[in-house]
């Protein structure tokens, strides 16, 4: 059995080998995510650089997958390919089309996505209203893989111009607040 805390309170436990589809070449088996507590989530990074092929079927087919292993949402991990806003917003549609409670949010992945606040903001502001948008306490769940280019002054322009709940990924700030 392995445990794997995934901050937020969340708690992976994988115990042996089912196929699981969005991730075609991952072998588990015998997988139980746990929620705990009321407050708890669990979130799924997929990655929307490696859905270029990707049908809406497919997204339905990933969301169905994931959601039936109790998941809460899917954190859409996106760089700066400008065909992957087209697969987010049919992620998006996908999971609406299905009335899925299963949620999505966005990652922007800053090894890659521009630092540049006025169209990162737009993204944000495009899915926010959307039924499938995962929120914290009515705010727009928002996370990142790096972002220290932003800077706080641009998490801070973020957070009050989409009222966004925000949960990025910097390397190297662990431990430091």
């Amino acid at each position: 059995m392995l445990l794997l805390g995934l901050g937020l309170g969340l708690l992976v436990v994988v115990t042996s080998a089912v196929r699981v589809p969005f991730l075609r070449s991952l072998e588990m088996s015998n997988t139980t995510i746990e929620k705990r507590g009321d407050t708890k989530y669990v979130f799924l990074h997929h990655i929307v650089g490696n859905t270029y092929l990707y049908t809406q079927d497919d997204w339905v087919a990933d969301i169905k997958s994931i959601q039936s292993m109790g998941v809460d949402a899917i954190a859409l991990n996106y760089g700066a390919s400008s065909w992957e806003l087209d697969q987010i917003a049919s992620a998006y549609a996908a999971a609406k089309s299905i009335s899925s409670p299963l949620k999505l949010f966005l990652s922007p992945d800053f090894t890659s996505h521009a630092c540049d606040l006025d169209p990162l903001i737009a993204e944000i502001k495009r899915f926010a209203g959307h039924p499938s948008q995962f929120k914290v306490n009515g705010r727009v769940m928002v996370s990142s893989f790096e972002g220290k280019c932003l800077k706080q002054v641009g998490w801070q322009k973020i957070k009050s111009e989409v009222g966004a709940y925000l949960m990025p990924f910097i390397s190297g700030l662990e431990g430091q607040f």
